[in-house]
């Protein structure tokens, strides 16, 4: 009865009930399954990670951290990146969660196109509170996901990391290229046009009245 009752609420980080669970886990193993505890686990830690963002507590998120890290998790190394990559994203510490990225793509050389684009993106979002050298490791990441995967999500993410680095060319070129692709895909190419719009030279007006440069389209 008192491993029901433990294994039913350990579901967070925030009562006794996952340290328990941690302290025995070979019985909870036995009786309920493997794969069953460490999704208990994993379950708990990104429950405690969310509550510490809600309420920006860094006492729940180093709690969630330290029952992965005493669960020994399978996939331990992934885990730990992404519960540190929610938390920071969450309380909008943009220079620690480069940080956590940096070291995480670095040590694991990471070629999922969907995670190079993902980390990526938020780069791009928050490029005002970056270093030029995180936007240049964006960038290489964007084009390994190119590589791997020509997708109108990389070649739009690679346009807004060229147009935060002032690269207003190779910007208007992956614009380019990202409404292609997306043609192709149907999928919205509104922001990306939008985009190109910014990048595009101003129209001039000759003492004729006619307009030279640009065209629209």
């Amino acid at each position: 009865m008192k491993g029901i009752v433990i294994f039913d609420f350990s579901d967070n980080v925030e009562n006794w009930a996952i340290r328990y669970l941690i302290d025995d886990i070979d019985y909870f193993k036995r009786n309920y399954g493997g794969k069953q505890v460490n999704d208990r686990i994993t379950l708990a830690v990104y429950n405690g990670v969310l509550s510490a963002i809600e309420y920006n507590d860094r006492s729940i998120f180093c709690e969630a951290m330290d029952v992965a890290r005493s669960a020994h998790l399978p996939n331990e190394s992934d885990l730990l990146y992404h519960l540190e990559a929610a938390f920071f994203e969450g309380v909008d510490e943009w220079n620690c969660f480069a940080l956590v990225t940096d070291r995480y793509f670095d040590q694991y050389d990471v070629s999922d196109p969907r995670l190079l684009e993902d980390a990526a993106r938020k780069y791009a979002n928050s490029s005002d509170q970056l270093k030029k050298e995180h936007l240049k490791k964006a960038t290489e990441w964007i084009e390994k996901a190119i590589q791997i995967d020509n997708s109108f999500d990389n070649h739009f993410t690679y346009a807004r990391l060229l147009e935060r680095q002032g690269k207003r060319k190779q910007a208007l070129a992956a614009c380019e290229e990202a409404i292609r692709v997306g043609s192709i895909q149907e999928r919205d190419l509104s922001d990306v046009r939008r985009l190109r719009e910014r990048l595009l030279p101003p129209i001039k007006i000759n003492t004729s009245g006619k307009s030279n440069g640009r065209r629209r389209g």
